[in-house]
């Protein structure tokens, strides 16, 4: 969160700060503690399953409902982590589905790129019949967007009515999490949800360099 934007008072500021400071020395601890360098990439299963907890908080009356798919013509950002995790579920696709997404990825990331407005832009390339092929390994991005009232969603309105408590949760749990990870020599610069699991796809060692502390950009 911006500090010269922040919704947050000094005092909420202040929690928000502690916080992301107890998560990343939480996440520091299970990295350095585990030395197998493909673990970060399986541990970011565990921190995604916390947020989704976060998202559960009680008191929050969310409009998201099963099939409900406005948010996901959006643009979504991944961490390399994030994206290694979803193309290891996909590679276990049969060869043909993955060669179809593959294409797809490309053709969406060719197109997403000419437009601004959110709503005009290509749905998910992950999206199918309204569902998400990818749902258990979604990124944080989904997992933490939602909103409190589907109308401006479904007219495509640039703000979205959203919980703030909620916000700030999810947040300092992911700030906390790319500050452990880059404090641990990994990179965690957000991509496009689409070009980065392309290239987890399409370049057999970007996973290996990524774990040992390189770009996970294409070379």
């Amino acid at each position: 969160m911006d500090d010269d934007t922040s919704p947050l008072n000094p005092a909420e500021a202040e929690a928000f700060r502690q916080s992301v400071l107890n998560v990343g020395r939480a996440v520091a601890s299970q990295l350095s503690s585990h030395p197998d360098r493909t673990f970060p990439i399986t541990f970011i299963g565990q921190l995604q399953r916390n947020l989704d907890q976060v998202m559960l908080m009680p008191g929050q009356a969310l409009a998201c409902k099963p099939g409900c798919s406005h948010c996901c013509h959006a643009r979504v950002e991944v961490s390399p982590a994030e994206a290694f995790r979803i193309a290891r579920m996909l590679q276990a696709w049969p060869i043909d589905e993955l060669d179809a997404l593959i294409e797809r990825l490309r053709s969406h990331v060719a197109a997403a790129s000419e437009v601004d407005d959110w709503k005009k832009r290509p749905a998910c390339p992950f999206l199918s019949q309204h569902h998400c092929t990818i749902y258990e390994v979604r990124p944080g991005a989904c997992r933490k967007a939602h909103s409190l009232d589907v109308g401006p969603c479904e007219s495509g309105e640039p703000s979205i009515p959203q919980s703030l408590k909620l916000l700030v949760a999810a947040e300092s749990l992911l700030k906390g999490v790319q500050a452990a990870y880059q404090d641990h020599g990994l990179e965690m610069a957000a991509q496009s949800l689409a070009n980065c699991v392309l290239l987890a796809l399409t370049e057999p060692e970007l996973e290996a360099r990524w774990c040992s502390g390189e770009s996970a950009r294409a070379r």
